[in-house]
């Protein structure tokens, strides 16, 4: 079930935003430097609106869109004034991949998280009785 666009991922990312605001109030050098957010590539309707979220979030002043100029349009139209939008072409020699493409390394990166680099992890699952289960909510 994806999240992304959700009300889930919404405070998800603002709180992401509140932390990193909160370590920058106490670390000079975090501070400074910034933060460089890499976002999906999910630009059309929920997705969409989960950018401009995270912008304004993280009070963003520079977005960079990569050869996309209908996106580009799209943020300098719905993000506020004082964020500097710039639109960069692609390096020469750059294709587009495939979903089927971005799916099967989507899945690996899954895989190794789980299995480890080559493999070197060993996941275990577990059967538990549903009686030996709680389940909560936090907020």
């Amino acid at each position: 079930l994806p999240i992304w666009g959700s009300s889930l991922e919404k405070r998800i990312t603002s709180r992401l935003a509140e932390v990193f605001n909160q370590r920058c109030e106490v670390n000079r050098r975090a501070s400074v430097s910034g933060c460089i957010m890499n976002t999906c590539g999910w630009v059309k309707g929920s997705g969409y609106q989960a950018l401009v979220h995270a912008a304004s979030a993280f009070e963003v002043d520079v977005v960079v869109v990569l050869d996309q100029e209908r996106i580009y349009n799209e943020l300098k139209r719905d993000l506020p004034h004082f964020v500097r939008t710039v639109l960069l072409p692609k390096s020469g020699g750059v294709v587009e991949r495939s979903k089927d493409f971005r799916r099967e390394c989507r899945d690996n990166r899954i895989r190794e998280y789980f299995y480890g680099y080559h493999g070197s992890f060993y996941p275990h699952a577990y059967d538990v009785r549903s009686s030996g289960v709680t389940i909560g909510r936090a907020h």
